[in-house]
C-alpha cells in the first residue's frame, strides 16, 4: 500500500515498514533496517525523511 507521494512523483511503500519487538522500523532498497521508533507514524516520518536524504545526496552526485 502506498503511504506518501514525495515532491517528485516517486511513491513510498507502507510495506516497508514493520513493528518487531517494542520497536517500529523500515526496511530501506539496501535491505537495512532503519529503527526502532516508539510509533508507526514516527518510522513513517523518518522513512519519508531518508528518501529525502537519499535522493538529495544523489542529485549532488549527479552534479559533480
Amino acid at each position: 500500500m502506498d503511504v506518501y507521494t514525495s515532491s517528485a512523483s516517486q511513491t513510498i511503500k507502507r510495506d516497508r515498514i514493520f513493528k518487531k519487538g517494542s520497536g517500529w522500523f523500515f526496511d530501506t532498497r539496501e535491505g537495512i533496517n532503519m529503527g526502532p521508533f516508539p510509533d508507526q507514524s514516527s518510522a513513517e516520518l523518518e522513512m519519508v525523511n531518508y528518501v529525502r536524504s537519499m535522493r538529495s545526496n544523489f542529485r549532488r552526485a549527479a552534479n559533480h
